[in-house]
Formats: C-alpha cells, sequence, structure tokens
C-alpha cells in the first residue's frame, strides 16, 4: 500500500531536486475534495452501459491500453467510443464537446497535458457525467471533478528505479536522462522523482544533463551520442523515460561507441524489453503494463457501476525488474488468463455440476500461474462470473432472490469474504446451488408440502423464515412466495392464524393466565401477543374469555 506522507506547509518552497517540492503533484488524489460527483447508478450493473475514452493515442503504450479497456468492456458488454487527442490540446477540447453530446454512462480521460486540462474535466463534470482520470497525472484541482485516478504509480516507480540505479552505479560517477513528453506528468516524475531520490540516497552521483526527445528514436540516438562525446569517460549511466524503441536507440549508440560499460535503466511495458533486461543489454527497469492499465481504469467503471468502494486513487502495481527477477517475471506475467466464460454457461445451462466444477478447478489452476496481479482485476472475475450466473437465473425465468437473497446481501458476501479465492469458491458454491435449484423443480412441491406440515406441528416453537430457509435450501423471499402460492396466506398470516387458533382453545378450555398461554403458542412477549391476538379477534384475550358461555 502507498504510504501517504504529511503534506508540507508550502511545497514550492523546496527546491526542485527535493521531493517534498512535488508534493502536490504526487499526493494531491487523496487529499482534494469532491465536487459534484454523480451519485453511484441505484440498479449495480455493470452491463449494457456506453463509455467515452479519451486518449492522446499514437504510442504503442496508448494502443495496449485501449485494448486492456476494451478487454474489460467486453467482458461486460459495454459499448466504447473512442476519441483521438494527437498529443493536441485544441483536438482534446473537441473530443470533450463531442463526449459531452454523446451523453455516455461515464467518461474515462487520459490528460493530454498536465497543467491544461482542468477546464476539460470541469466541463464533463458539469454535464453530470461520471468520470475517471487515467495512466497520466493531471494537476490538482482535476481530482476534484473526478470519481478516481487510475494508473501506474510513475513518481514511486522512479524513485525505486533511482535506489537501483544508484546501487549499479556503485554510488559514484555522473548520468544523463532523456525525458519524456514536456507537459506531461511522467516528464515530472521521470526526472524529478528521480534526481530527488538519487540526490538523497546517492549525493555522490552528479546529474551531468537532461533533455527530452519526444520519445523519438532518432532523436535520442543524436542525443546520446552528442552526450558520450561530450563528457567522454564521465558519464556512466543514462536513464530513458521511454520503452523499447528509445532502449534500442540507446544501445545502438553505446555498443557503437564501445561504451557498453554505461548503465542503462528505463520504463519498461514491452515484452522486447524484457528480453533486453533478460539478456543483460538493459539494467534495469520500472515495469509497467499498458493493457493492465486500461484494464484497471474500465475495471473501476465496473465497479463503480456494482456499487462498490472505488478509492479515489487506484495504481498499478510497482515491479523494478532487474536480470535476477526477469525471467520469473517472464513467466509469471501480470496478465491474467482468459476467462472461458461460455464454458460456465454452458455447463450452467446444461444444469451439469460436474463440468461446472471441472471450470472452477481450471480456473483456480490457471490463477496459480499468475503472480503478478492487483485484487480489483480478480475482482473483474468475479463480477464476470456473477454475471453468467445472473443470464442462467434469467434463461429459467427465476429471480436470484429465490435462493441468495437481494442484491445487497449477495454483493456483502461476494466482496466481504477474506480472500478473492474465498470469493471464488463462494461462486463455485453458488453455482452449484443454482444447479441443483433449478434440478429439483419437480421436487419443489413436496418440499412445500413438508413445510407447511413442519410448521402445522411446530408453529409454537421460535420458527421463521429466515431459519427455515437455512433448513430447506431456499431463499427466505422464494420460500415466502412458494409458502403463500400453496396456503392463499403469507407465512407471518399463516404462523399467527395457527397460534390465535390454539390460543383461543386454551383461554376456553384451561384457566391458564395470558402470559402462560402466550408462551404456550410461541410468543416470548406477552405485549406483542395482545396486540396480535387483538389485531385477529378484534377485542383482547380477557375480553374474549368474558364473553365465553357460563
Amino acid at each position: 500500500m502507498k504510504v501517504i506522507p504529511p503534506r508540507p506547509d508550502n511545497p514550492l518552497s523546496f527546491p526542485e531536486d527535493d521531493i517534498r517540492h512535488w508534493y502536490d503533484y504526487e499526493y494531491a488524489g487523496y487529499y482534494m475534495p469532491k465536487e459534484n460527483i454523480p451519485a453511484p447508478p441505484a440498479k449495480w450493473d455493470p452491463h449494457n452501459r456506453h463509455i467515452a475514452c479519451i486518449h492522446p493515442g499514437n504510442h504503442p503504450y496508448l494502443e495496449s491500453f485501449c485494448e486492456g479497456i476494451q478487454k474489460i468492456a467486453d467482458n461486460n458488454q459495454i459499448k466504447v467510443t473512442y476519441y483521438t487527442t494527437s498529443w493536441d490540446i485544441q483536438i482534446q477540447a473537441a473530443c470533450v464537446d463531442k463526449a459531452i453530446a454523446l451523453k455516455p454512462d461515464l467518461v474515462i480521460m487520459v490528460p493530454e497535458n498536465t497543467n491544461a486540462c482542468v477546464e476539460h474535466y470541469r466541463l464533463i463534470n458539469e454535464a453530470g457525467i461520471p468520470l475517471i482520470c487515467s495512466n497520466l497525472l493531471p494537476e490538482s484541482d482535476v481530482f476534484r471533478y473526478i470519481i478516481s485516478w487510475t494508473g501506474p504509480d510513475d513518481w514511486g516507480q522512479y524513485r525505486s528505479l533511482s535506489r537501483t540505479f544508484g546501487e549499479l552505479m556503485q554510488g559514484s560517477g555522473g548520468y544523463c536522462i532523456v525525458r519524456h513528453i514536456p507537459g506531461t506528468s511522467s516528464y515530472l516524475a521521470r526526472t524529478w522523482g528521480f534526481i530527488a531520490e538519487l540526490k538523497r540516497t546517492a549525493p555522490d552521483i552528479k546529474l551531468l544533463d537532461a533533455q527530452t526527445t519526444y520519445l523519438e528514436p532518432l532523436m535520442t540516438e543524436k542525443l546520446v551520442e552528442s552526450w558520450l562525446d561530450e563528457y567522454g569517460e564521465n558519464i556512466k549511466g543514462i536513464v530513458s523515460s521511454g520503452d523499447q524503441p528509445l532502449q534500442m536507440a540507446i544501445s545502438n549508440v553505446v555498443k557503437r561507441k564501445n561504451r557498453e560499460d554505461i548503465i542503462r535503466v528505463c520504463v519498461a511495458s514491452a515484452g522486447e524489453t524484457l528480453e533486453l533486461i533478460r539478456k543483460g543489454t538493459l539494467h534495469a527497469a520500472a515495469y509497467q503494463n499498458g493493457t493492465m492499465d486500461g484494464a484497471l481504469a474500465m475495471q473501476t467503471a465496473v465497479d463503480w457501476f456494482s456499487g462498490l468502494k472505488v478509492e479515489p486513487v487506484r495504481n498499478l502495481p510497482r515491479f523494478i525488474l532487474n536480470r535476477n527477477n526477469v525471467q520469473d517475471f517472464i513467466e509469471k506475467r501480470d496478465t491474467l488468463p482468459e476467462l472461458n466464460d461460455a464454458e460456465l454457461f454452458s455447463a450452467l445451462k446444461a444444469l451439469d455440476p460436474v463440468r461446472t466444477e471441472e471450470f472452477f478447478e481450471a480456473l483456480f489452476a490457471s490463477l496459480q500461474q499468475v503472480r503478478f496481479v492487483k485484487e480489483e482485476f480478480l475482482r473483474g472475475y468475479i463480477i464476470q462470473i456473477f454475471s453468467i450466473i445472473m443470464q442462467v437465473v434469467n434463461l429459467y425465468g427465476l429471480s436470484i432472490n429465490d435462493f441468495l437473497g437481494d442484491y445487497e446481501d449477495i454483493y456483502k458476501q461476494l466482496f466481504d469474504q477474506p480472500t478473492i479465492e474465498d470469493s471464488l469458491y463462494w461462486l463455485l458454491n453458488t453455482c452449484l446451488k443454482l444447479v441443483g435449484f433449478v434440478s429439483s423443480g419437480s421436487n419443489l412441491q413436496a418440499t412445500i408440502n413438508l413445510l407447511v406440515d413442519f410448521v402445522d406441528t411446530h408453529f409454537h416453537e421460535p420458527i421463521s423464515l429466515k431459519t427455515l430457509s437455512y433448513e430447506y435450501e431456499l431463499s427466505p423471499a422464494y420460500l415466502g412466495q412458494q409458502f403463500k402460492k400453496k396456503t392463499g396466506k403469507s407465512f407471518t398470516d399463516y404462523i399467527n392464524g395457527l397460534r390465535i387458533s390454539r390460543a383461543k382453545e386454551l383461554l376456553r378450555e384451561t384457566s391458564l393466565k395470558e402470559k402462560s398461554i402466550a408462551l404456550e403458542v410461541g410468543y416470548s412477549d406477552h405485549n406483542y401477543f395482545y396486540r396480535v391476538f387483538k389485531k385477529y379477534e378484534k377485542i383482547s384475550p380477557s375480553q374474549f374469555r368474558k364473553q365465553l358461555p357460563g
């Protein structure tokens, strides 16, 4: 869990190479008050929603980001309309206008420019459209208008990367930074987060230069060559804010200049970059997965539509990869296995408990092969599986209340489990219960007959629909519905009728006091017995006894 330090009184009073200077850039999402945030929908259901996604595009990472969004959207039958801003603030403004006119159920937006987007978020917020900001951090005021910000912990990751870099540099030497695109949060985080932490942990390592190449490989190659020519043996390390294309450009130069001794670190999302680490060409990387980044944003939207708690900030997990751990990471990635929802639907539709159990066994086995996964994504599995259960419930013309209770109770049971594994086991048992419930439909009448007989002979005991629902493995609501269909009376009216009828017999035939009669027929509270008797007989128990002949 990310530790949030207290806010300094005046962050900007500290120098840029002091991490406290950047407090409001890194932590604003945790303390900024919210304004005009729409309430979650009354119906907790993510399906068949329409979401607009506004993003800069024109970058491999953002292509993967959209793939992650679409993957979670497809799993939940959500329609997504994409708008690409091409890293142009004017185009972003036009995209915002189009998204507002579309009137979607929610907007996911990647800010094109950290310091020039607050007005766009405010306009969407004022239109009453729920907002999630993702991937790049916006200026602090944006957090007023959004449900949540989701994405990589750039500041934290580059501080961690700087500590690894300091060890690789053995605490001395000079280094240069290839910066991200100006105006983005990565331009700041991957520069000043790194510099500030390195100054604190390895003060003898000196920054020689830091320049942007706008993530262009050719510009990067020329810049690195100029650094090697200018600084010679003084340069011992190069930090890159970009992924594989930039890293390949850097590697080409150091190889051509016979300077493969230079320590190289960067951000990594592409599989090719992981291979560079495995081969030793790249020494360390702060790992970020574009697909999981987009999936986290969409999963947050799904959670919000599902009535779940959504934190103001949701970060991807932090990973610093090096040659010692990269092979394990390659084998056990942070990408989730595909959920074979068609197989589960088919097994449930066929009322086949064996195939249902086999589905969950395969799911548990596949999840054992995944190590680097945030809980939010596994929670997405839970929602997806529950959605399949609901499809089968609807297929058989049932109500989920028939055997599980109301939605609030269901969501508590789903998401208040100690672990995700417990939630999945709960779903397995629910699936098997559904199969058994539908399969035994022909025996339902016999079950209700037994229930009525039980009530007829045990009405004087402390029984209720809730306790009986456990005994007969039916929900209280469904049990009550079937009971009324059989007897013509609600459960409460039926049992009260039996108790009052027996009370009248005791009033006629015995000299028992009213308190004793109340206990005899099943009422522990004499005053409640009095009220029920008067409701059904229109007179009190004592008046009834007085009217008896003789």
